[in-house]
């Protein structure tokens, strides 16, 4: 294994990433539903918080206690490891940060101006934030998940989404963390491949989870890396298998 990598433990892939990931580099986890993207997020965090390496979840998806047995359910306990991985949980905050959003925008409005507008916005923005760095300043984590990205964009709904995504992007590259986020790609395009999106250009390294339908009635988990700045890596699909405390990939068989 290459120095200044982050290890995934999914058998098979560091090896299809050339030695795994590389550190400090923000990561989209994509695909669409049931293809166990925050599985795959909170395993890599689990395994590594194994060897001593400290980590954040942030899920503003599910709660806490639902995300536990969840991964409880693969023989992920959360408790074994809860001093090294912790979990951030925002689920139930939404309301609060709608309220929030809403107020700064009715102060915008008596400011008249689009500009104080996206100061609000920004606000919002940099309350989550800080709160992240508060927990890193205590906990002295290197690793974080955000699950996920779209429901992030739904809660801070920004006026300039663009502008805020790449302000956004850009101070999670420098957090000089290795960061994961969890993104909801869409059914119903050609092939299950959604259209990219501008998250996409933003994310050093995107992984990409799908289902395939082998045969008139399998359905597969597939994978593949579909790009990892900083490594030369396999762009190819792989099957993606998830059992009890081990995931593993083997290469695609088609019919």
């Amino acid at each position: 294994m290459q120095r200044g990598r982050t290890r995934t433990f999914v058998s098979g892939l560091d090896e299809a990433l050339g030695g795994g990931i590389p550190n400090n580099k923000v990561v989209l986890i994509k695909g669409t539903t049931g293809t166990m993207k925050s599985s795959l997020a909170y395993y890599i965090l689990y395994k590594n918080a194994d060897i001593g390496r400290r980590s954040l979840y942030v899920t503003f998806d599910q709660d806490r206690e639902s995300l536990e047995q969840q991964m409880s359910s693969l023989g992920l306990e959360g408790k074994d490891l809860s001093d090294k991985l912790q979990i951030f949980d925002l689920s139930k905050g939404k309301e609060k940060i709608e309220e929030i959003i809403e107020k700064l925008r009715k102060m915008g409005e008596n400011e008249k101006g689009k500009g104080r507008n996206e100061r609000s916005n920004e606000t919002v923005i940099s309350i989550l934030q800080r709160r992240v760095e508060s927990i890193k300043d205590k906990v002295g984590f290197d690793l974080i998940v955000i699950d996920s990205l779209d429901a992030l964009q739904m809660v801070l709904n920004p006026e300039s989404p663009r502008a805020a995504m790449f302000r956004f992007f850009e101070w999670m590259k420098n957090l000089g963390l290795t960061c994961f986020l969890v993104s909801e790609t869409p059914l119903g395009t050609d092939s299950g491949r959604p259209e990219p999106h501008y998250e996409d250009f933003l994310a050093d390294g995107i992984i990409e989870l799908r289902m395939e339908t082998v045969g008139n009635v399998d359905v597969q988990r597939r994978i593949r890396c579909i790009k990892m700045r900083g490594t030369k890596h396999s762009t190819d699909y792989y099957s993606f298998f998830c059992g009890k405390r081990n995931f593993e990939i083997a290469k695609a068989i088609t019919q």
